[in-house]
């Protein structure tokens, strides 16, 4: 007698298995019963005339007499297992089982928001008059970047597109019903919601809900009242300065259909059906350093101890930097962190934060107020305005606007020893000001060659009292230390006597003047002796060759013109070179200069375009580079 088998799998047989993913693994139990000894079998599974999988084995009819047959990563498609064995007397049986799969993986839809249709006026009765207005929309104009699921390719997908009336809300595409286009007549005319349907060659489908605004302003349709109301507004400082690049999301219905971002004035708009309740909310994020700096420090520390409280809602919201309610220590703490790179951006929430302007404050203490940072509305005008005022966390100064960054006092210098070195000496740096000065604040970034010098540790022996949260030290295998230090009430710094002291290990041959450098690349060499004042900070090497010390540009950023503070040794003819990010020189001037302190004054008419700028000057015997920032 011929072996009997018996397959069991995961349906009946001709049945079909529907696969979540785009693959499927198939197992069956395959069983068999005979009477004469060992039983070879065999398999294959066909997908039409192709055999995809194939195996074979032995079975002990009187030990073991059933196996399982596994076949794996199957797509769409029909197959058929078939089954032959063989026992010991060469009697020969077989067995089928037949299934379809069919995978359940979705494509994904990336859809527009919205589309604005302009229905086009027809004559159909040619007598002169327009009778009517129309349009086809396709479905296909609402994707974006929709993807076909399973190796697919997505130039096969189909689009389809329905409307949504009513309380209907059918979660199936129906290619009998649905359509690929809509046509759009007069009664179409305002705001609707449609449904672009995406279909996938493999027979799986998704979507996504959109809005189409149909007007028709051409003519062809009945007089009516408006349908659209335009809602246009302005993102501005607390100064009064507009805020570029503001992301602003109109939703409707709990869904975005406008993110218009605001133009170099802080102004955007957008258009939504006349008579619709909609939020409007702007956001902005990232670049957290902007405008952060030890006189943002000082200003804080004031009004925590109460000797200069911060009265503006605004400002005061902007130096919560953790979002916590409270200004206290810790947004000092946060703050100082972010100004020497510690860390790369503020914890908490986006650097931005926006308040309709219309809203009145509560409430002595704004930053713990639950104020809105949206505008909800009935859109019942056919214009409506929803301006906002915009506050950059961690910025009291405003100095991002270079209109009010603070008096610009003359020049400070800061001297260090030229001592020459050897490879292997250790080698003090000592910083001091050769003339006596009063200090609130002090900050710069200073350079050295990580080449020639390795940075050992600090000094804390001076006049500053600063400790190791003073100093972000996170960078120094790339040759740069930034300091970053302020007291709450003045501090007199005698002349020639030391602030604070840096300790290398001399990698090569060399002295300071060739190693060690203040730049303004991210941080501003920048000393305050009073709230809202600043000193630019020069540095000169006492011994060197150095005929000429360069400061940091003031203001930096800035928008009309901006002053480079020069100290000369000698009267000297020397040059100034600005580049742009490419190279490109912009400008170029050869200027005889006489000894003492002096300002270069660069205007913006003198540049290219907003952005970073780099200026260098040269002497026969040095030359120096710092960064500078045009606004627009």
């Amino acid at each position: 007698l011929a072996p009997v088998c018996l397959i069991t799998g995961p349906v009946e047989d001709g049945g079909t298995i529907e696969a979540a993913g785009c693959n499927y693994d198939f197992f069956a139990e395959l069983d068999v019963m005979d009477e004469c000894g060992t039983i070879d079998y065999s398999y294959q599974i066909f997908n039409g005339e192709t055999v995809t999988h194939q195996g074979f084995g032995q079975l002990e009819s009187f030990i073991t007499n059933h196996v399982t047959i596994a076949a794996g990563n199957l797509s769409d498609g029909s197959y058929v297992l078939r089954v032959r064995t063989t026992d010991q007397c060469q009697n020969e049986g077989f067995c089928n089982y037949t299934f379809d799969v069919v995978t359940g993986k979705k494509p994904s839809p990336v859809c527009l928001s919205s589309i604005t249709v302009e229905l086009t006026p027809e004559d159909v009765d040619n007598d002169g008059s327009l009778d009517t207005a129309m349009a086809l929309i396709w479905a296909e104009e609402f994707d974006v970047s929709s993807s076909a699921p399973c190796g697919v390719s997505d130039a096969d997908l189909q689009f389809y597109i329905e409307r949504i009336n009513g309380d209907s809300d059918f979660e199936t595409l129906d290619t009998t019903v649905d359509e690929k286009f809509l046509s759009l007549g007069c009664d179409d005319v305002g705001t609707q919601m449609v449904r672009m349907w995406v279909l996938s060659p493999t027979g799986s489908s998704d979507f996504c809900d959109v809005y189409l605004m149909v007007q028709a302003n051409s003519g062809g349709c009945p007089t009516s009242v408006p349908v659209f109301s335009n809602v246009e507004g302005s993102i501005l400082t607390s100064d009064g300065v507009g805020v570029k690049d503001v992301t602003v999301n109109g939703a409707l219905l709990e869904m975005t259909i406008e993110s218009p971002s605001t133009d170099a004035n802080g102004s955007y708009d957008m258009m939504f059906g006349l008579g619709e309740k909609v939020s409007i909310t702007p956001a902005k994020d990232g670049d957290d350093v902007n405008g952060v700096n030890t006189s943002d420090l000082l200003l804080l520390a004031n009004h925590i101890s109460n000797a200069s409280p911060i009265s503006s809602p605004y400002l005061r919201i902007a130096g919560d930097v953790n979002f916590d309610g409270i200004i206290n220590a810790f947004d000092i703490l946060l703050m100082r962190d972010v100004i020497l790179k510690n860390v790369p951006a503020l914890p908490d929430g986006d650097s931005w934060r926006f308040v309709p302007t219309d809203y009145s404050f509560t409430s002595s203490f704004p930053e713990s107020e639950d104020f809105p940072e949206s505008v909800e509305m009935e859109l019942d005008q056919e214009n409506m305005r929803a301006d906002f005022v915009a506050m950059k966390i961690g910025d009291l100064d405003l100095d991002r606007n270079t209109q009010l960054a603070g008096r610009s006092a003359e020049p400070m210098l800061m001297q260090i020893d030229d001592t020459p070195f050897k490879m292997g000496d250790k080698v003090e740096i000592r910083p001091y000001l050769p003339e006596e000065a009063v200090l609130l604040g002090m900050q710069f970034e200073i350079h050295f060659d990580p080449e020639a010098l390795e940075f050992v540790g600090l000094k804390f022996e001076g006049e500053l009292p600063v400790r190791d949260e003073n100093f972000g030290l996170k960078y120094t295998e790339e040759g740069i230390i930034y300091f970053s230090w302020n007291e709450q009430r003045p501090l007199l710094i005698n002349r020639e006597k030391l602030i604070f002291g840096f300790d290398f290990t001399a990698k090569s041959n060399g002295r300071p003047s060739e190693s060690i450098s203040l730049t303004g690349q991210r941080l501003s060499a920048t000393g305050y002796p009073e709230i809202g004042v600043s000193r630019p900070i020069a540095l000169r090497f006492n011994g060197s060759d150095a005929q000429i010390q360069v400061g940091q540009n003031m203001p930096n950023p800035f928008r009309q013109t901006t002053v480079i503070p020069i100290i000369l040794a000698d009267s000297d003819i020397f040059t100034l070179v600005v580049t742009d990010l490419s190279g490109k020189i912009v400008l170029k001037r050869r200027i005889s200069g006489i000894a003492g302190k002096q300002e270069i004054e660069i205007a913006s008419g003198e540049l290219n375009a907003p952005g970073v700028y780099y200026y260098t000057i040269i002497d026969n015997n040095s030359t120096i580079t710092n960064k500078m920032i045009l606004l627009r």
